[in-house]
């Protein structure tokens, strides 16, 4: 029985060193796209989009620690130093991400939660407990990241990717 459990303590640390350990792109799995920041500028409430990979500065990000035990997260552009965060001026229930100042509220925190497929996560949004979702499904540049009620579909799945330093 300890050896079981010393073997997950030690699949969670290496996944948790995995995500922290510098910056990553973060994939849609319905499309094969990125996380970008709107016209690559890195402005206060510039929105989050999937985007074709160029790997430009604004489309790589840091998952800084708020609770390792729980894979809670804020998402940080290291670019701009701004963190996603869901749209507070939005009154949809399908409230879109957005760069921000970082305000340490529940809208700025992700849970990363495993899928059933390795190296998948559903990220879900601390302040409504509703995932990120590509917005009907689509693979087309420029797509807005909105939460939506989760259905397990690949929109609503992300692959978090290290990027190597040079």
């Amino acid at each position: 029985m300890e050896a079981a459990l010393d073997l997950v303590c030690s699949q969670l640390r290496s996944e948790l060193q995995y995500l922290t350990g510098g910056e990553v792109r973060i994939v849609c799995c319905c499309s094969g796209k990125v996380w970008d920041i709107a016209g690559g500028a890195g402005k206060v409430t510039d929105h989050i989009f999937q985007y074709e990979r160029h790997d430009g500065p604004n489309q790589r990000w840091l998952l800084v620690p708020v609770n390792m035990g729980m894979r809670l997260f804020e998402i940080q552009s290291p670019f701009c130093g701004l963190v996603a965060g869901l749209c507070e001026t939005d009154t949809s229930s399908e409230k879109h991400l957005e760069v921000n100042q970082r305000s340490g509220d529940g809208n700025q925190r992700f849970v990363f939660e495993k899928t059933q497929v390795d190296g998948e996560y559903f990220i879900r949004a601390w302040h409504s407990n509703l995932v990120l979702d590509i917005w009907q499904k689509s693979k087309a540049n420029g797509v807005k990241i909105a939460q939506h009620v989760r259905h397990g579909g690949a929109n609503q799945r992300f692959r978090v990717e290290r990027i190597n330093s040079r």
